[in-house]
């Protein structure tokens, strides 16, 4: 998400972290050991826990999110979401849906795409 870094994207650029929980996202995603505060330099991000956001120096805003609350996503419009441990995610239907229909609002008001990525960690189904 080159946005973040304050390379590609505007200034206007909304991001949605989603995990699992409001926990998750801020302990893996923002606060983990490749959360966003870990892969940019010092400086490149603020974090304001009780706004649930972090605010990038290109003025991208990324801004956290539960699955567990899919309503949450209704009215905010992001143009890039990032999505940790879908197969996780209680309602991910409900989570999926909801966070599309947001995107896709912001790019169509745009005339742009919206993009997604997904993470997840490999279960050995075996034993």
């Amino acid at each position: 998400m080159g946005a973040c870094a304050g390379g590609a994207g505007d200034a206007a650029t909304r991001i949605a972290l989603v995990g699992e929980t409001l926990a998750d996202a801020r302990s893996i995603m923002v606060e983990g050991v490749s959360g966003l505060l870990a892969v940019h330099p010092p400086g490149r991000g603020l974090y304001e826990p009780s706004k649930r956001q972090v605010t990038f120096s290109s003025g991208a805003v990324a801004q956290l999110f539960s699955a567990d609350d899919p309503e949450s996503l209704r009215g905010p419009q992001f143009s890039a979401a990032w999505c940790d441990e879908l197969g996780k995610w209680r309602r991910p239907s409900d989570a999926w849906d909801m966070l599309h229909r947001s995107a896709a609002g912001d790019a169509l008001a745009a005339g742009g795409d919206h993009h997604a990525a997904a993470d997840a960690t490999h279960k050995d189904s075996a034993g």
